[in-house]
């Protein structure tokens, strides 16, 4: 049985950094942060791309119109649907699947967590979103990209489609 249930989880593992997929939660701090580089207000619609646990998403829809995690991960996605039924708030959905397949043309803004390389695979679906849309990436910087604004301390980093 542990055998078992070990190896699963190496299962898991795998598929996790595969899909570039790892998981580290975002502190309260840093998602307050976030939210304060991006200027969520209650006319946006917020993108959190590879959600983990909706714990951006549940504070996001706190601030904006409407909150959108999307996971790929099937036990962060379902962990991530129980938070938000029990954040009770209406304004927050958790997707499954493949954000680089997943339509985002509605954003306004766009949080993400990501490895150096998922982060740069973005830039292509990013270019195409509205003139305005604001991006916060935490931790990785788009290779190219001169970021708006940056907090050193929390390594947070704002951008603004042209």
């Amino acid at each position: 049985m542990f055998l078992t249930l070990f190896l699963i989880f190496l299962l898991w593992l795998a598929y996790s950094y595969f899909f570039g997929a790892e998981y580290f939660p975002t502190g309260k701090r840093k998602i307050k942060k976030m939210l304060e580089l991006a200027r969520v207000s209650r006319k946006d619609v917020v993108y959190d791309l590879g959600c983990g646990t909706g714990s951006l998403v549940i504070a996001a829809a706190r601030k904006c119109k409407q909150a959108i995690g999307i996971e790929i991960d099937p036990l962060r996605y379902l962990i991530a649907k129980i938070n938000v039924f029990f954040s009770r708030q209406k304004n927050a959905k958790i997707i499954w699947g493949n954000f680089f397949k997943k339509d985002i043309g509605n954003a306004t803004v766009i949080l993400i967590f990501l490895r150096g390389k998922s982060t740069n695979m973005l830039k292509k679906k990013l270019r195409k979103l509205k003139k305005g849309t604001r991006i916060v990436s935490h931790y990785w910087k788009f290779s190219g990209w001169k970021s708006i604004k940056e907090d050193k301390k929390l390594t947070l980093y704002f951008y603004k489609i042209k």
